[in-house]
């Protein structure tokens, strides 16, 4: 496993939410940049959950504000497809996809826009979100051999429908399946829907100020550093690991010995 520094109450956190019993579903990570978010939600949750748990996991970055909803669950689809089928989830996108669509005017096509916004009625992308969701979340209900983990990061780069959509319909869908488990991380992570709020556990990433956490990790890695320099490198990172790991690492790894 990728070595990583000070990182036991955070990884004690995703073991209880792996267990089969646990009282918790959702996991939700907060802190600022360069606090390790992304190594945890993107190396250490699912090499813990693969080797020790046997379990499927995606890995979705929603750091592009332009992903779609479709684009995320094809993506989820395509991840945990070598372990679950998703045969109704393509269906439902191949027949929604494959639908006529009525070509309109420019003039038309603007008045329909205003009708809809107007009358509150959901547009065609957002009847689409619903309904793919419905499917993708029908077959995960399917297949309770196994627990499933889906993992979310850079929650707060993604555009606001797309929030919306991960906070308010998705985790609400599939807070109600005993056997999945989510992890969304980000600097800033939106409120639990009431609705499955008690399924929820928050936690918030913090600097760590141990320098001899940073020492430790240092002997690990065979870096080339006195103990002093370590902690001065450690202070000038604001104790922010992975601007550490980022920045420090690199430059005083002996050849071929870092994993990180």
């Amino acid at each position: 496993m990728s070595k990583t520094i000070n990182r036991e109450e955070s990884i004690e956190l995703f073991r209880r939410l792996m267990r089969p019993e646990s009282d918790f579903r959702v996991l939700r990570l907060l802190g600022e940049a360069k606090l390790g978010k992304s190594h945890l939600v993107t190396k250490i949750f699912p090499s813990i959950a693969r080797q020790d748990y046997r379990v499927p996991c995606a890995v979705l970055d929603l750091k592009s504000s332009a992903q779609t909803t479709s684009d995320i669950l094809h993506t989820a689809c395509s991840l945990l497809g070598s372990d679950l089928a998703f045969s109704g989830y393509y269906e439902a996108y191949q027949g929604w996809v494959g639908r006529p669509q009525l070509q309109l005017s420019g003039l038309q096509a603007i008045l329909s826009v205003v009708r809809i916004q107007s009358s509150g009625e959901p547009s065609r992308g957002e009847k689409a979100a619903h309904h793919l969701t419905a499917r993708f979340v029908e077959d995960l209900r399917c297949q309770t051999g196994t627990l499933v983990l889906l993992l979310f990061d850079s929650v707060d780069s993604a555009n606001e429908a797309t929030k919306d959509w991960l906070m308010d319909t998705f985790l609400v869908q599939l807070s109600t399946l005993s056997h999945v488990r989510v992890v969304v991380a980000g600097r800033a992570v939106p409120e639990a829907s009431g609705s499955y709020a008690a399924m929820c556990h928050s936690y918030q990433l913090l600097p760590i100020d141990d320098e001899e956490a940073y020492v430790t990790y240092c002997h690990e890695v065979d870096l080339q550093l006195a103990e002093q320099s370590i902690r001065d490198f450690a202070r000038a990172c604001d104790y922010r690991p992975g601007m550490f790991v980022d920045f420090v690492v690199p430059k005083f790894a002996r050849r071929g010995s870092l994993s990180v």
